[in-house]
């Protein structure tokens, strides 16, 4: 807090404090900082953190809000935690949340799930230098990656696919 009264407008300071007052449980002063280093610098790891945020401040008052879940799962599909996602978008399910968006996340969490297992299954034939299965997964990857628009996990499949390429 001592450098926020020195720099008014440190983005990394302010982020940090809600980071911490998040995981300390304190969520409203958690949110509010997120919510200023958001609003001075915009980004999608920030976005999510306000996400997590409202989650946990939506569970701590009543566990058994579907919409909580919801958005854990969101988070989770955010940072690639694919697993956790398919389990917060059941909990949500469980706690009477639309089967209908439950399933499309779910789906989502499942394809992203399979292009990390395509992305890795590349990554151990490039380490073995045989490119061609190397890239035969990539390319799987990248059109599951694209499919639900996990735009860093495109990038890396091009990468491998370009390594591939160029070996």
């Amino acid at each position: 807090k001592r450098i926020l009264k020195m720099k008014r407008n440190n983005v990394t300071a302010l982020k940090y404090l809600g980071y911490a007052y998040t995981r300390k449980k304190e969520y409203k002063e958690g949110h509010t900082y997120l919510e200023l280093a958001y609003k001075k610098q915009p980004t999608p790891g920030l976005e999510s953190w306000l996400l997590y945020n409202e989650a946990q401040s939506i569970l701590a008052k009543d566990p058994d809000n579907p919409e909580g879940y919801m958005k854990l799962g969101d988070d989770d599909l955010f940072w690639k935690y694919y697993d956790d996602a398919l389990v917060d978008f059941e909990n949500a399910q469980k706690k009477g949340a639309d089967p209908e968006i439950v399933f499309k996340k779910m789906e989502r969490a499942r394809t992203g799930n399979e292009a990390k297992k395509n992305y890795d299954i590349s990554s151990d034939y490039y380490n073995r230098a045989d490119y061609d299965k190397a890239l035969e997964y990539a390319k799987t990857a990248y059109k599951l990656y694209n499919k639900i628009d996990a735009k860093e996990g495109v990038v890396w499949s091009l990468l491998r696919m370009g390594w591939c390429y160029a070996n």
